[in-house]
């Protein structure tokens, strides 16, 4: 994988990790609540306009990450799996990887039977060859994560947080629950963020 740095310098990496912290604010990302990103931020490249699809349902952005397009052309807007037949019609980002040989993993919190079923149909039809969903807090999300990072294999590898989206839905977006949550995350994402940029790894984050 290849990209081009700020002196047109072409960098190759093996590795390329893309966090998605569902449900996060950016007024949330300050020095008191989010000091590792926030400093992030700062010290490489940031999008400082980026906006999110509408409606702004998480299944319907993560559809729109993964393949592209707009939910008027995906149709996924809520989780099931009735909007199959028009998914075959789209060529999602980890199965036009696939075909280069390039293997995507999700890593993300523990899934219920249910749930788990629902997201490993559509993560397989999506090209990801492999789920991981670990019982337990961000930390552990981030640990199964940095087992993924391998600089001799060619590897994307997706790691989803939602503590903070489950905390703003039950408690209130800025609350202190909330910022509680945000907080519990970037401290989780800390060994993973250096990891990443020891391992010369490409690393993006989203919410």
């Amino acid at each position: 994988m290849v990209t081009e740095a700020g002196d047109h310098e072409a960098m190759t990496y093996s590795n390329v990790v893309l966090v998605v912290i569902d449900g996060l604010r950016p007024d949330a990302i300050s020095p008191e609540v989010m000091p590792g990103l926030h400093q992030l931020g700062h010290h490489f490249w940031r999008a400082r306009s980026a906006v999110t699809i509408r409606p702004s349902i998480t299944v319907a952005a993560l559809t729109s990450l993964a393949t592209g397009v707009g939910p008027d052309t995906h149709t996924l807007i809520r989780p099931g799996l009735g909007s199959l037949p028009a998914l075959r019609n789209i060529r999602p980002l980890p199965r036009e990887l696939q075909r280069m040989g390039i293997e995507t993993t999700v890593v993300m919190g523990e899934l219920s039977g249910s749930g788990r079923l629902i997201a490993s149909t559509l993560l397989r039809l999506a090209g990801i060859q492999r789920l991981v969903a670990p019982p337990g807090r961000a930390s552990r999300v981030v640990a199964e994560a940095l087992g993924e990072l391998d600089p001799g294999l060619r590897r994307f590898t997706i790691v989803y947080l939602d503590g903070a989206d489950r905390a703003g839905h039950r408690s209130g977006w800025m609350s202190p629950s909330y910022l509680e949550a945000a907080w519990e995350i970037d401290l989780a994402l800390a060994p993973l963020f250096s990891a990443a940029l020891e391992e010369s790894s490409l690393l993006l984050v989203t919410a």
